[in-house]
């Protein structure tokens, strides 16, 4: 009569470290892969809500100019109106983080700047949006332009994709968009290559989406990195 043969408990603890081992090498990554894969569809969806708004308050409220003809919060709060809010708030206290946020590649111990908004909105799945740069009533801001080359920018948003949870952090949780004339784009900070800070290809480049650059407002440009190349592989550079 044939006996199979069993495993001996020194195969089978060698099995289990295989196992181990590669568990180790591959949980991790598949870890890493399925948040960066998170960032990027919220960051899809958070451009898409915010077209989606603006659509509907040139609807109700005209060009995006008369949206502020009053005053600088009553601008914004028509656009709140045409987002899903769980909460509008007055300032950042309790909608937007209100602490100091990083740029990317900022050190860890040190703080860069707090945001400065009337109003502030915590939406319904969670991510949170503060406007900022809103005082150019006739969008005159230099962080925009039309095909022409003129200014066409009406202030800067700041989009949580995770809320109020770290790490706040301009292009791993927090991301620009520019309110213009035309619409809600992705901030590429044209105003830098205006000054002469940059040039517009070292701003979308090395200088603004680049875990090397050392410069103040890197991160702003990531959001347009994302939707162009939809990924985050600038994290893993």
């Amino acid at each position: 009569m044939k006996r199979n043969r069993a495993f001996t408990l020194a195969e089978t603890l060698i099995t289990l470290m295989v196992i181990g081992v590669v568990a180790a090498l591959t949980i991790p990554a598949l870890m890493q892969s399925h948040k960066d894969r998170q960032t990027v569809t919220a960051v899809l969806k958070a451009a898409s809500t915010l077209t989606n708004a603006f659509k509907l308050t040139v609807i109700d409220n005209g060009e995006p100019m008369e949206w502020f003809i009053d005053d600088n919060s009553a601008g914004i709060l028509k656009f709140y109106n045409h987002l899903s809010t769980s909460k509008i708030c007055e300032g950042t206290s309790e909608c937007f983080f209100s602490g100091n946020f990083r740029p990317l590649n900022y050190p860890e111990n040190e703080d860069w700047w707090g945001l400065s908004t009337s109003y502030s909105a915590i939406l319904s799945d969670g991510s949170t949006i503060a406007f900022m740069g809103v005082g150019e009533k006739d969008c005159t801001n230099n962080d925009a332009h039309d095909p022409k080359g003129n200014p066409i920018n009406c202030g800067r948003i700041y989009y949580d994709i995770n809320g109020l949870k770290e790490p706040n952090t301009i292009g791993k949780d927090i991301f620009t968009f520019a309110l213009t004339k035309n619409g809600v784009a992705p901030d590429r900070l044209e105003g830098a290559a205006v000054s002469g800070e940059y040039t517009q290809e070292e701003i979308m480049g090395e200088a603004g989406c680049d875990l090397t650059s050392n410069w103040i407002h890197n991160g702003k440009a990531c959001t347009a990195y994302i939707l162009e190349h939809r990924n985050v592989d600038y994290l893993h550079k």
